[in-house]
């Protein structure tokens, strides 16, 4: 395999369906792949696990590669030549780099959403499971909540808040809220608040993000970094990427590509455009 460039991918959305686990033909594809690949995905490593890593085990994947997980801030080591082993090697800790005052202001400041009406679910939404998920390196807020395992209840429910979402800009309010209460932690202790696939909020710090990994590689044998990703428009959880490539020294070549995928069957397509299936 080629050490010219490693390929960094998003796992919710890009290679998978939106909250399903790893269908057959994309296990398949990455099997293909002429070319080194690894994970970014905002979820954590009890999600990861059961709608990634143990479904590409299971359908035969056999060599190494890392997953960052909890939006890229916690690296596991994952090598499935012999045997389904997944080490941690990094974890940044979220609450220590903020402080007890800061992160206890974030808190607050979620919890308040709770008893503003404008913010409000419809009559046809429910909270299933828990809205705040403390990740360690990160937190991701879900209005609807969140379970490790979505049941056809809560997928319906899911898809309800969607089409809520996009007819009444319901997360781009909560958002605007977000960044008015917490602008000065924002702007002294690196907070970033993104938009978490279809329906959450993921709360990381700058750099301790998507974008953490892409330098890893860069600063070890590669000499480019193509990151795919189903979220790289304004304000999505692949967009740190997408700005770090926007912001490099206009004086050097980039070595970091982002490259917008629609869905898992557009990754495969992708795969195939590129010459990167052998």
């Amino acid at each position: 395999m080629s050490k010219e460039i490693a390929l960094l991918m998003d796992i919710d959305g890009t290679l998978t369906p939106p909250r399903q686990p790893l269908l057959v033909d994309m296990a398949d594809a990455l099997k293909r792949l002429n070319i080194p690949f690894n994970v970014a995905a905002g979820s954590d490593r009890p999600l990861v696990e059961p709608q990634f890593l143990q479904p590409l085990w299971d359908f035969g994947y056999r060599r190494k590669f890392e997953a960052f997980v909890d939006n890229g801030a916690t690296q596991l080591s994952c090598d499935f030549t012999e045997e389904y082993k997944v080490e941690e090697v990094f974890k940044f800790s979220f609450a220590d780099h903020l402080g007890a005052e800061d992160n206890n202001l974030l808190l607050d400041s979620l919890e308040e959403l709770d008893g503003i009406e404008e913010f409000k679910l419809a009559d046809n939404l429910k909270v299933i499971g828990n809205r705040l998920t403390d990740r360690g390196s990160m937190i991701n807020y879900a209005p609807i909540g969140r379970t490790k395992v979505i049941t056809d209840e809560a997928l319906q429910n899911r898809n309800d808040f969607v089409s809520f979402d996009k007819s009444t800009g319901y997360r781009k309010k909560i958002m605007e809220f977000l960044v008015g209460k917490l602008a000065r932690v924002m702007e002294e202790k690196g907070l970033n608040i993104l938009y978490g696939g279809e329906t959450s909020f993921d709360i990381n710090i700058r750099g301790k993000d998507k974008t953490l990994p892409v330098m890893k590689f860069l600063e070890g044998d590669y000499k480019k970094v193509a990151f795919m990703g189903d979220a790289l428009f304004d304000g999505g959880n692949d967009s740190v990427v997408q700005d770090l490539v926007d912001n490099w020294d206009p004086n050097e070549t980039c070595p970091v590509e982002a490259i917008p995928v629609k869905s898992w069957e557009h990754s495969i397509e992708v795969f195939g455009e590129r010459g990167w299936l052998g």
